[in-house]
């Protein structure tokens, strides 16, 4: 019964991560690692540290309230993907240490948009889908600002038994809120308002309780993976130098807005011979040194991850829908494969238009170059979802130093 009572206490914990970049392949595909709860289970990472605060205490249920903040130029209707099973049976495995005792997972239930989907009644009342807009007054230059959002919340829920069947509750909640602004020339400046305590996300058909907007103190962790390409920069009117340096490190200074601040990047594969030959790898040079040197305060930790190229298709949806017909007859089968071949090849082209011929020139490289011979005079290849993981684990695994450099390699094996 005391049992019970403890599983009643519950101690919530609430982790702010600033997302730039989540449309893109990296940052889509790190936001799918950040809503897995098994990042966030494995020895050492991020529910072990909170629980060793609670050693001495008797609550046995804990709830990790996750928010993801993502800044983006359009808005982004992929649905996210739902935790791997594989690996939420790794888990029941592995034990969870607490309180010097081992507990394994017992049962596991989820719940997602729509409400009326959950395995669990409790947990299908706090998700939710909603959208409505912001209206920032007091900004820099002091101009009324109107801002799109979407908010997403998905939970997941673990209960752990140990050997003499004491309980223990786990529960996370992931809220996603993507902030819409086309002009991304404002982020910088917009970042202080939006993240002022002030502001209220307010569905437009919800009975739903508003979220509010942490001030930007409370954001301690800012994942950064912006970065362009020429066919993007010529469709959207923009210099590359400024979204790959200026754009980063005007935001990074604004979030640096007090101490004990994270920030994780994606740069590329560097050293200081290619800096001085290749203008793009001496912008993303410039862009870690002033990273370092340049921001005050100066952040608490800088980790910078340096991928080679991607394996990876940055616009892989062009595809989805093309299947090759099959019939028994010989003269309908080729007029199948006909047509497939003349779909594939708009499709091609299509993608080619959205993200240019150096981008999928790179794909198909680092494809077929991945972890062979020679493969580290290109940067050393690795796959856009090892990339993502990396991401994900060094934004929320504490690790020591003030900088941290992960090389390709690196990222490739971590996993």
């Amino acid at each position: 019964m005391s049992n019970n009572h403890n599983l009643s206490k519950n101690q919530p914990f609430n982790d702010h991560i600033l997302l730039l970049g989540s449309t893109g392949l990296i940052g889509s595909l790190t936001l799918e690692e950040l809503l897995k709860v098994e990042l966030y289970l494995d020895a050492g990472n991020d529910l072990e540290s909170k629980l060793k605060l609670y050693e001495n205490s008797d609550i046995n249920h804990f709830t990790l309230n996750k928010f993801f903040y993502c800044i983006n130029r359009k808005l982004n209707n992929e649905k996210r993907s739902p935790a791997n099973e594989y690996l939420v049976e790794r888990c029941r495995v592995t034990p969870l240490v607490f309180r010097k005792q081992q507990y394994y997972l017992h049962n596991n239930t989820s719940a997602t948009p729509p409400a009326s989907q959950s395995s669990n009644p409790s947990l299908g009342n706090n998700v939710f889908e909603e959208d409505g807009t912001i209206h920032l007054t007091q900004t820099v230059d002091n101009r009324s600002v109107t801002l799109n959002f979407k908010q997403t919340r998905q939970s997941y829920q673990l209960e752990y038994l140990s050997k003499d069947l004491r309980n223990l509750l786990i529960t996370f909640h992931f809220t996603i809120v993507q902030l819409v602004f086309e002009d991304s020339t404002q982020w910088a400046d917009l970042l202080p308002s939006i993240f002022s305590e002030e502001v209220k996300l307010i569905p437009e058909e919800t009975n739903n309780i508003s979220l509010k907007l942490p001030h930007l103190d409370e954001v301690k962790t800012m994942i950064c993976t912006l970065g362009t390409n020429s066919s993007s920069a010529k469709h959207n009117c923009y210099d590359r130098y400024f979204v790959d340096y200026h754009l980063t490190l005007q935001i990074a200074q604004n979030f640096t807005s007090c101490k004990d601040k994270r920030l994780i990047i994606i740069t590329s594969f560097n050293n200081s011979l290619i800096s001085h030959i290749f203008p793009y790898f001496k912008t993303k040079y410039q862009l870690e040194n002033d990273l370092q040197n340049k921001l005050s305060p100066a952040l608490s930790q800088l980790v910078v991850l340096r991928p080679g190229p991607l394996v990876g298709n940055h616009a892989s949806y062009y595809h989805k829908d093309l299947r090759l017909r099959y019939s028994p007859s010989l003269s309908e089968q080729l007029e199948n494969y006909r047509e497939w071949c003349w779909e594939y090849k708009k499709a091609f082209v299509k993608e080619i238009r959205k993200i240019g011929f150096k981008t999928k020139a790179s794909e198909l490289i680092a494809k077929a170059m991945y972890r062979k011979p020679g493969s580290s005079f290109l940067g050393y290849c690795v796959p856009a979802s090892k990339t993502a993981y990396a991401t994900a684990y060094m934004a929320t695994k504490p690790i020591l130093g003030e900088l941290r450099i992960v090389s390709s390699k690196e990222i490739d094996h971590l996993t």
